[in-house]
């Protein structure tokens, strides 16, 4: 595990700044959601399902930006089912998986192979922090946004 987590949450996926800056906010959104949708809003295969989800996010009107973005696209599953599925903020993941010494499959455009590599980095995260012991996937994509991002240089 990277030396920097430490330094700034030396509690781990405990620590009660980390939950402040980091989990507590994600989490009541996730509780919103249920409340909201519930879980059924999510079934079914996952590869299709993903494809599905970028055709109909590629349909949406636009102005002056893109919609079918990693951002958008991965949000919605990450809030629905924190247990299986992670957001992806690009820059930041591509300079972590660097740095975490993980060969990252990026693409630009999303698709189920970027998203089953993310998939798999974060899987590997999970397993080399289970001593810290992450709950879900809110957990991990901190932990991936703190390792990527300049917010938390030293």
């Amino acid at each position: 595990m990277p030396a920097q987590v430490p330094a700034f949450f030396p509690g781990g996926f405990q620590d009660e700044t980390y939950l402040d800056w980091e989990r507590d906010y994600t989490w009541e959104a996730h509780e919103r959601w249920e409340q909201s949708l519930g879980r059924n809003a999510s079934r079914g295969g996952e590869e299709r399902k993903f494809e599905g989800w970028c055709t109909v996010v590629s349909a949406l009107p636009r102005r002056q930006t893109r919609v079918l973005t990693w951002p958008i696209v991965t949000v919605f599953g990450f809030l629905a089912t924190p247990d299986r599925h992670i957001f992806l903020t690009p820059n930041v993941t591509k300079i972590a998986a660097r740095e975490y010494g993980f060969e990252f499959e990026y693409a630009s455009r999303p698709q189920w192979k970027t998203y089953a590599s993310l998939l798999a980095f974060a899987g590997k995260v999970r397993d080399d922090v289970r001593d810290l012991k992450p709950r879900d996937m809110i957990d991990i994509q901190s932990f991936i946004r703190v390792q990527g991002s300049d917010e938390y240089e030293e």
